[in-house]
């Protein structure tokens, strides 16, 4: 009975979805006192194989008489419960008692807004309250918790330093206040409101803070959203995911069991990066990173998760039983950097530049409202990477192992654009919107020579936040360049071939990808630039530039080729190579 209530569950959720499907099947998955685990599938005509199409659990109340299934004393449907409040503060106690690493100095924010204390106090904004006190940030999507109806701005921030109205406010923003003030704490800091959103000064200011904000906060709620969410679900304070079944036990007295709803497909139940994840949003990775401790709000259940360990509501974070790609990894290396460095402790560089790379790689796919703020919404990271490992940073690079960060790469079938204002340099993966890859140096240039030679490079802030937007970028380079003629290959929209002469004028020929799609139509059989970068035998890594014109021996970087062979195919590769003139020194912009 169960399992069919738990199918008209995801029949309730996924209708069109599942309208086409003949046969379905449903895999359980238990452990005695864990909730039980189901996936309703449909066969497909490969052997084995299977379209997930929805994932639910299966609890039980305390007098539930069956010991495969977890037992709760109440209605998972709504989370402001006693028994959900002990977990919550167990889980943030448990981790300011017992782990170094997520200990952080407590820097109180410019203002917060006061909630008062009780619930019938006058809730108001205050500027530089003196005492320490503990408060709590909330992470959220702008356009989820329609905060561009609550901002503050010139023309209303003195009024609200007497009174806020809660009227008016989106459903995400009457939540988090609830919450707040049911777990006891009397401040709380929202960006919407203690940003003054049109004062481009204030703005800069606190943006460039943004790390202690969240590092400091007792507690960040990630408000995140579902496929079928919308504004009014707000924090899912009222689960709308969960249904509750009635049933007798062996003496005829009812229990009730609990179907939550928990996604469809392949999504993985635990996944906090994809999917319509928070984390989809610029600013909310930086705030997730820094963040100390997090409760996550999503449509079936509150997560929780700190730099040492994660718990969740049905309990299989805790023992490790999830599964997925996730940005846990780096956020426990950003907490072991913090505490090594506190010690005075040396720190392990590849760890970290694989955590970074990480980090990039999830961001480079995250959204910003403000496509400008690019380099903004990721300063307060930047802030706290160690530099004895990454050297200065360079508007998303690191001038340490510059030369292999320029070798960054974007996927070949995935669509990116340039800005349209200024965000970065050609040279920096933050001047594009999209996904973007960094190429492993130890895999394509191990044992390689690197022939490009960095004379200097810098960047000019466009704020005060050194680690923030800049008005421009450079790297002077002296490597060796060459003159290819760029032919569209026409198989895939970003893939080219590159017609160039070698030093015995002979014709030979490449393939490279372009950064951009749109850089292809106005340079087809147009001439472009290689720059030289890495070299082994007859295999080189180079840069795709076009010339800034009326600048002379400056470019922008078009597209990267990353290890292939220079050829036409011969025997000896020798007399092909293209990089046959002295180095040249060249600005790259």
């Amino acid at each position: 009975m169960l399992l069919y209530e738990g199918y008209l569950q995801c029949l309730e959720f996924t209708p069109n979805a599942l309208k086409d499907e003949d046969r379905m099947y449903i895999i359980v998955r238990s452990a005695p006192g864990q909730a039980m685990d189901c996936s309703l599938s449909a066969p497909l005509a490969q052997p084995r194989c299977a379209r997930n199409w929805g994932l639910f659990q299966i609890l039980a109340d305390h007098r539930n008489p069956w010991k495969t299934i977890a037992k709760i004393s109440s209605s998972p449907r709504y989370v402001l419960t006693d028994e959900h409040r002990d977990w919550y503060l167990s889980w943030v106690q448990e981790c300011l008692e017992n782990h170094p690493k997520c200990q952080r100095p407590s820097a109180m924010p410019t203002r917060l807004i006061d909630l008062g204390e009780d619930d019938k106090a006058v809730m108001c904004l205050r500027d530089n309250i003196n005492r320490k006190a503990p408060y709590i940030a909330l992470s959220h999507n702008w356009q989820f918790s329609e905060a561009r109806k609550s901002m503050t701005l010139k023309e209303n921030y003195e009024s609200r330093k007497r009174f806020l109205p809660q009227q008016g406010l989106s459903q995400t923003f009457h939540d988090t206040i609830k919450f707040t003030r049911w777990l006891g704490v009397r401040y709380l800091w929202i960006d919407t409101f203690c940003i003054i959103q049109d004062d481009p000064d204030d703005w800069a200011k606190q943006a460039s803070q943004m790390g202690d904000i969240f590092e400091g906060a007792y507690i960040t709620i990630a408000a995140h959203s579902g496929l079928d969410s919308s504004p009014s679900d707000g924090c899912f304070l009222e689960r709308k995911s969960v249904r509750e079944v009635g049933l007798p036990d062996g003496n005829g007295d009812q229990f009730s069991a609990f179907i939550i709803y928990r996604g469809y497909r392949g999504s993985d139940l635990h996944d906090l990066d994809n999917g319509p994840s928070l984390m989809r949003r610029g600013w909310c990775v930086q705030e997730r990173l820094l963040s100390p401790r997090i409760l996550h709000f999503r449509p079936w259940e509150v997560s929780f998760e700190c730099f040492t360990l994660r718990h969740c509501e049905c309990q299989k974070m805790s023992l490790g039983i999830y599964d997925g790609r996730n940005m846990h990894a780096p956020k426990s290396l950003l907490g072991d950097a913090f505490h090594i460095s506190v010690r005075g402790q040396e720190l392990n560089g590849n760890d970290y530049r694989y955590a970074w790379d990480t980090i990039v790689s999830i961001y480079c796919t995250a959204d910003l409202t403000v496509p400008t703020d690019r380099l903004a919404a990721l300063s307060s990271l930047v802030q706290r990477m160690p530099r004895q490992i990454f050297g200065d940073y360079l508007a998303g690079l690191w001038s340490k192992n510059l030369i292999s960060e320029l070798t960054w790469s974007t996927m070949e079938l995935s669509k990116h654009f340039r800005h349209q204002q200024y965000v970065a340099p050609s040279f920096s993966w933050a001047s594009i919107h999209g996904d973007a890859i960094f190429i492993d140096q130890g895999s394509y240039f191990k044992g390689a020579e690197q022939k490009a030679c960095v004379l200097d490079a810098g960047t000019v802030p466009a704020t005060h936040d050194p680690m923030g937007p800049i008005q421009e970028g450079f790297i002077y380079l002296r490597l060796r360049i060459c003159e290819a003629e760029l032919i569209l290959s026409g198989s895939n929209p970003k893939k080219v071939e590159l017609l160039y002469h070698s030093e015995h004028d002979q014709a030979g020929e490449c393939c490279a990808v372009v950064d951009v799609e749109d850089d292809m139509k106005e340079l087809e059989d147009q001439k472009v630039w290689l720059g030289e970068l890495f070299r082994k035998d007859c295999i080189a890594g180079f840069l795709v530039m076009r010339k800034v014109a009326e600048r002379e021996g400056v470019f922008q970087r078009i597209g990267i080729n990353c290890y292939s062979k220079i050829s036409r195919g011969e025997q000896n590769y020798s007399g092909h190579y293209p990089f046959h003139r002295d180095p040249e020194r060249i600005k790259l912009i």
